[in-house]
């Protein structure tokens, strides 16, 4: 479990997993910390009193390195990652563990996540980030769905994965888990997603942090991009180039008109149709998940581009990279 500052829900997401129904003596549970400066520390040792928790340091205070020093101190046949604003559902685990042992050929196995709001911004941000107006064909945020997938969240791995392809990308501080798992299909295993299981995932809780979270996805996008030598999926470029596309009207306003009016509105008939696509939610829940999906593919977008100036043209007064490993 990387962890930083998750003092909120750090109780119940260590909870989901001591009452998984798991045997208690065949699991370790192991917190990274980052150095949190709020009560995450002192409610992991009041939790691990009597239980197996071992709580480790990550003056990084970035997930690739508390996966990494975690990965050093396990000593489990199967590796399972869970963040600390995150929950396994019961029977998650043992499910994970009885699909990878009956099936070899498989390397890692997860199930769906379903986001979950704790106040009214987030229940919009969960209704966005749970439809496909909002994260395309992202199947592992869209439940149902059995069969080989490029990722998922919250997965069990084989323990051979990391010792045969290495652990995590210290540089990645979005997106680790995309080449990670880019770096296991390459070598020829393959990642499941099981459609009668799920994990929980907290969303944010403000148009402020969802504009950050996706800007940093985005933003490192590129730099995963470059890794991987590819576009690793469609929907992964597509907020960029509606981006780069509405720039470009903005621009040309001096001289014509219709292509922004033209682009606005192919858009907002795009996100009319995202309207209806909830029709069992109220007219204030549409309309705050229309303006989440905005600020998500907006986010993403000029994050996309900033990655760009940074990553691919190496413009160095673009100081982003440390404030978003942070």
């Amino acid at each position: 479990m990387p962890v930083r500052n998750e003092e909120n829900h750090i109780r119940g997401a260590v909870q989901s997993v001591l009452t998984n129904g798991y045997p208690l003596e065949s699991l370790e549970l192991i917190a990274i910390d980052g150095q949190s400066d709020d009560r995450t520390r002192e409610i992991l040792v009041e939790i691990g009193q009597g239980t197996a928790i071992t709580v480790l340091d990550n003056p990084a205070r970035i997930v690739p390195t508390a996966m990494n020093i975690g990965l050093a101190q396990a000593r489990g046949e199967i590796i399972f990652r869970l963040d600390g604003h995150a929950k396994y559902l019961p029977g998650y685990m043992r499910r994970v563990v009885d699909f990878l042992q009956s099936h070899p050929e498989v390397a890692c196995a997860g199930g769906a996540l379903r986001t979950m709001g704790e106040n009214p911004v987030g229940l919009a941000i969960t209704a966005a980030q749970t439809s496909p107006f909002g994260v395309g064909d992202s199947r592992f945020r869209l439940a149902g769905f059995t069969g080989e997938v490029d990722t998922v969240a919250f997965g069990g791995y084989r323990r051979e994965v990391f010792e045969r392809i290495g652990g995590f990308d210290e540089e990645l501080v979005r997106n680790q888990d995309d080449e990670l798992n880019h770096r296991l299909r390459k070598a020829g295993m393959k990642v499941w997603m099981l459609g009668d299981i799920s994990s929980i995932y907290v969303a944010r809780g403000s148009y402020a942090k969802l504009w950050r979270q996706y800007f940093q996805y985005g933003f490192w996008k590129i730099r995963t991009m470059q890794k991987l030598g590819h576009v690793p999926t469609l929907r992964s470029v597509v907020p960029g180039v509606f981006t780069f596309s509405l720039m470009l009207t903005f621009l040309a306003l001096p001289i014509v008109h219709w292509p922004l009016l033209a682009l606005v509105s192919c858009y907002s008939l795009f996100l009319l149709f995202g309207w209806f696509h909830g029709r069992r939610q109220s007219i204030v829940l549409r309309s705050q998940k229309l303006l989440a999906v905005a600020i998500m593919h907006l986010s993403y977008g000029m994050g996309f581009w900033a990655g760009i100036l940074r990553f691919m043209f190496g413009w160095k007064k673009i100081e982003i990279q440390t404030s978003l490993s942070r």
